[in-house]
């Protein structure tokens, strides 16, 4: 029997790849429907977990903790580069945000700081907030009665005190612990949220008086309607309060640690409620500017709204910077990544969808790129700084609007004082910077009160679900 040549197993091998290949192929094609499928379902579910569970890993060899805001953003895709210069992870909108955050953040420097006039939207301190002294005790009576009875004076008859938890306690007193900290109105037949008694109890460290500072509620004839991105996610949020808590509000009370007490010469600090924080996208109504509409009209408007939203992938934000405004506001910066939805884009849809709202030049948030988180106000008591009051000329008091007080005037803050102020708020940058979130819905909120939602007020909510359009990316 001859030996097989070289050649020959070489021909039958290739023979037998060929017969190999064509009986895989006739398997496929048999098949082709099942792989097809498979093929759709296994791209959909790697799409989807980019999307929606994104995971970042920190270049290598280098701690989480110990990164900069610059490699935070690198890390996520932000790569800004040199200067002005574009890199290919960054849109237009991206670079746009990040200078005019850098404008923002130079401009209590530049300008200096203004406390006890205008606050927000040309709303002043002595519109939104109430001062109330603690008198020296007297014939017994201590701080924890007097604040009880400013409390209870504040309550409406409309409003049921509850009982919270211990932690929100304002004392070691038993006959007031965990009392008025939060309020529901009676008999509501719709879906509002709790009405909170909201208070901070401030000593000035000058003249060592204490104060009770609450807000002052406006009804408003016609509710302020607003489409914002609710922070959701309980971790940031907590992570934000717990900054916010160290670096804004470092003195507690000595009786109580969960009565903030501010001591930076004689300004207060007043920090948002922290399962409140929020965006804001739009206004579909605003106190100067408002727009009455029916309930058939709201109904219109929210279905504008979720198809739009429905339309839109989820915003994807990355914590760029706090800053401190020359009105005392402090402010979170959020960087947009460019694998999600855009606001100067979703800001232009909302445009075009609610025609009867304020227009561009109307709206409270004009610049379109930007997306913000109020995070607290430094306020000034009728016992702090009194320097060079200065005068502001644009306040909204009109015969529409009686709770808005005519010629208000601020206090330009010491240089001193200001670079502590701004110091703080450096440091709390530094920790926040860098702090991830995904905005998966929107809310469309109608405030009943003026500033409802950042002075603990009645509001109204809708929400509305961010959808990425139903294609497959590939």
């Amino acid at each position: 029997m001859m030996m097989p040549t070289h050649k020959d197993v070489i021909h039958h091998n290739t023979s037998t790849i060929k017969r190999r290949l064509l009986q895989l192929l006739r398997f496929f094609y048999t098949y082709r429907t099942t792989f097809f499928a498979y093929s759709v379902f296994f791209v959909a579910l790697l799409h989807y977990t980019k999307v929606h569970y994104p995971i970042h890993f920190p270049r290598t060899g280098q701690d989480s903790s110990t990164q900069t805001c610059t490699d935070k953003f690198q890390s996520v895709g932000l790569d800004f580069g040199e200067g002005d210069s574009l890199r290919v992870s960054v849109s237009q909108h991206a670079l746009a945000r990040r200078k005019l955050y850098e404008s923002m953040a130079v401009a209590a420097s530049r300008d200096g700081i203004t406390l006890g006039g205008v606050v927000t939207q040309g709303l002043s301190q002595q519109d939104l907030f109430q001062f109330t002294p603690l008198l020296p005790s007297e014939n017994g009576s201590d701080h924890n009665d007097q604040l009880k009875h400013i409390l209870e004076d504040k309550i409406d008859s409309n409003y049921l005190s509850l009982i919270a938890d211990s932690s929100q306690s304002l004392s070691n007193s038993p006959n007031i612990r965990g009392k008025l900290s939060i309020l529901y109105k009676k008999n509501s037949n719709h879906s509002v949220f709790p009405v909170k008694k909201k208070y901070v109890l401030f000593q000035d460290s000058k003249t060592h008086d204490d104060f009770v500072i609450s807000p002052l509620l406006h009804a408003l004839k016609v509710p302020v309607r607003a489409i914002i991105l609710p922070l959701r996610n309980p971790s940031t949020s907590a992570r934000m309060r717990d900054a916010i808590s160290r670096w804004l509000m470092p003195k507690m009370d000595s009786n109580s640690s969960s009565v903030p007490k501010a001591d930076l010469h004689g300004i207060a600090t007043w920090p948002q409620d922290w399962q409140m924080l929020h965006a804001t996208l739009f206004h579909a109504s605003s106190h100067s500017d408002p727009k009455p509409a029916s309930a058939a009209e709201v109904a219109v408007e929210l279905e504008s709204i979720r198809r739009t939203t429905q339309a839109t992938c989820p915003i994807k934000a990355i914590l760029e910077r706090v800053v401190l405004t020359p009105l005392g506001v402090v402010v979170g910066c959020w960087q947009v990544l460019h694998s999600g939805g855009e606001p100067a884009e979703i800001r232009r849809a909302l445009t075009a969808a609610l025609p009867a709202a304020p227009p561009p030049e109307q709206q409270m948030i004009r610049n379109p790129v930007i997306l913000h988180t109020t995070l607290a106000r430094f306020l000034l008591p009728r016992s702090g700084i009194r320097n060079t009051s200065v005068p502001f000329s644009h306040s909204l008091a009109t015969p529409a609007h009686p709770y808005l007080s005519p010629g208000v005037v601020g206090t330009k803050i010491p240089e001193a004082t200001a670079a502590a102020m701004r110091e703080m708020v450096r440091k709390l940058s530094d920790e926040l910077c860098g702090l991830e979130t995904e905005f998966n819905e929107a809310w469309f909120v109608e405030e009943h009160d003026l500033l409802a939602l950042a002075l603990y007020g009645s509001v109204k909510h809708h929400m509305a679900q961010f959808q990425c359009p139903k294609r497959l990316m590939f």
